[in-house]
Parts: C-alpha cells; sequence; structure tokens
C-alpha cells in the first residue's frame, strides 16, 4: 500500500458517497453510502481508548469524554494525492450523551478551520489526514490517524505496518527532532534497495530534505527507526505509539503511574524508543527560530530516549 495509493473500490465508495449525502435516490447510491455509514475506531488504541466516529446519512459523531456532531459533506473530486476531501460544519458539542447539544463553531467567521483528506486503504481501513486552513496557518498538516471499522477484525498482516521510510540517527542520539519536508536546498532523496525513503538526521536533530512528508504512513505506522551502526543488520528501534505514551504520561503527572503499569504494557522504563508524534508542532515561528531560518511546508516531528525521559521530558522544544 504506498502513501499515495487509494483502492479503485475505495474510489467507488468515496465517489458515490457525496451523491448520496446530496440525492439518495438509487439502491446503487444507498450502497455505497453504506460503506462510509457506521462506527470507525482509531486503528491504534492498544492502551486506552480514544473513543470513535459514527457516521450517519449526514452527521459525523465523535464520542469519548464528551459526544460531538458536526454535518459533513464528502467531496466528490478526487485529490491529486488519492484522497476525498472531507468537509465538517455547525460543531456542537453534548456532554449529557446526546440529549442535548450546543453548537461550538460553524464554518463561518473560525480564524482557523480544518479539511480532511480521507484515504481508503480498504473498505474497512481508513485514513484522515487534516490540514489546517484559516488566516493565521495554511495547509499545514496536523497528526494524521488511521481508523478501522468497529467490529472489524484485522489480520496480522494487516496490523504489522508496511515500512515506507527510514529514518536512520547518530549513534547515541536522543531527544527531539523535527524533519522540514520539501525544501528545495535540502538533503536529496535516497532510496533503500526495496524503494522505501531513507532519511538521515545529523546530530543536531534538524533535518532539511527534498522528499516529501507520508501522512498516511506515518499514520498507519509505516517508519521505522535505526542507529547508523544498526541499519545495515537492518536491527530497528522499538517504536511506542501516541495512544500508549499518552496514557503513561497522563498517569505519571497523576502520579499514578507504577512499574507494573510499564511493564503489564509490555514496555521497559530503560529502554530507548522511538514516538513519531505529527506534523508542524510547536508553533511554526519556533519551528523558524529552532531551524534558523523561515521555514515552508510539512514539518514533522518525532522523539527518541528512553520510555523513562519520553514520559517525563514531553515538552522541552528548546535546547532539545
Amino acid at each position: 500500500m504506498g502513501d499515495n495509493g487509494i483502492t479503485k473500490n475505495g474510489l467507488f465508495i468515496l465517489g458515490w458517497a457525496v451523491i448520496c449525502i446530496l440525492v439518495q435516490t438509487t439502491a446503487k447510491c444507498q450502497i455505497a453510502q453504506d460503506y462510509l455509514k457506521g462506527e470507525w475506531v482509531p486503528m491504534f488504541q492498544h492502551c486506552r481508548s480514544e473513543g470513535s466516529l459514527i457516521f450517519s446519512q449526514t452527521h459525523m459523531e465523535g464520542k469519548s469524554v464528551s459526544k460531538t456532531r458536526m454535518e459533513f459533506l464528502l467531496a466528490d473530486v478526487v485529490n491529486a494525492d488519492g484522497s476525498k476531501t472531507l468537509q465538517v460544519f455547525n460543531y456542537e458539542i453534548s456532554f449529557d450523551d446526546g440529549e442535548n447539544y450546543n453548537k461550538v463553531a460553524s464554518s463561518q467567521g473560525m480564524v482557523d478551520t480544518s479539511v480532511v483528506h480521507v484515504h481508503y486503504i480498504t473498505k474497512d481501513i481508513m485514513v484522515h489526514v487534516s490540514y489546517k486552513g484559516g488566516r493565521r496557518v495554511h495547509h499545514h498538516l496536523e497528526r494524521p490517524v488511521a481508523y478501522v471499522r468497529a467490529g472489524k477484525f484485522y489480520t496480522n498482516k494487516q496490523d504489522t505496518p508496511e515500512i515506507q521510510k527510514i529514518i536512520v540517527l547518530p549513534e547515541g542520539f536522543s531527544g527531539h527532532a523535527w524533519i522540514a519536508h520539501e525544501q528545495p536546498d535540502g538533503e536529496v532523496e535516497e532510496n533503500d534497495p526495496m524503494g522505501r525513503l531513507v532519511l538521515r538526521v545529523p546530530k543536531s536533530g534538524y533535518l532539511l530534505t527534498q522528499a516529501a512528508p507520508m501522512p498516511v504512513a506515518l499514520a498507519l505506522q509505516g517508519f521505522e527507526f535505526f542507529y547508523e551502526n544498526k541499519y545495515e543488520n537492518r536491527e530497528p528501534m522499538p517504536k511506542i505509539t501516541y495512544n500508549c505514551l499518552n496514557l503513561l504520561r497522563g498517569k505519571w503527572n497523576e502520579k499514578q503511574l507504577t512499574d507494573e503499569d510499564v511493564i503489564n504494557l509490555g514496555f521497559d522504563l530503560e529502554k530507548i524508543y522511538a514516538c513519531a508524534f505529527t506534523y508542524n508542532l510547536p508553533q511554526r515561528g519556533t519551528i523558524n527560530t529552532m531551524f534558523g531560518r523561515k521555514i515552508e511546508g510539512q514539518v514533522m516531528y518525532f522523539q527518541v530516549d528512553t520510555l523513562k525521559n519520553l514520559i517525563i521530558h514531553s515538552n522541552t522544544w528548546e535546547g532539545r
């Protein structure tokens, strides 16, 4: 599955979905809409539940601590990256499990909004890639999320991500790192014998590359991290998902984290892990200061350290 790939089945489903929303007249239309309708859960929520998304005929509902509801429209045009654009508006929230809703925001008058590109990997797996838009920022990626249809059990092969991107680090590197993509004067793209993108991060932790970002691969855990001396032997460092790290950080902040919690989740506090977080974090002004220049385009952020340090040092940008 490539980062720009979308199945023919997915194109058919999404192409008919918008017609269903607006017309809803034919049996074929109803069948296609049924693919989108229903409940979807985050694919990588191994440590704690992150709620779900529920698509009805015209509304998208989210449920975690509170319940949200938004009207949505799925565009009929295929984007250059093979996705379809999902636009949401009239954001409402309920704190009584849907008995009453209060409007929080509409699509008009908002300083910043989000546009979501929906990538269908299979009919039961999709990836949402969100872009910020508005007066303050333009087309900046947010954290992409993979979803699986609720009640569907994906196979071990599907659960094992297809690696599409290799990140090689100097021996002994630890801390925060940023990769600024699509920089004209950045490092030229390098590919391994299998065609996978290879990015070599310098000791500074700041890499300029001509390579394009791969948000779908990031959402599907399709990155591997290596120290230089382990790369030739193909010995990647272990990864921890954003979902699991947030759980451990929450427990630590509340002074409730125990060694047993860590062991039960299969982790080791003294072991080095990589966590690929998101794009464009922190604010662009801070990113520009760290790189010592104005950065246009998408910037991927990740962290490599012992699990103990990953938990404790969550937002130390300056000086890594």
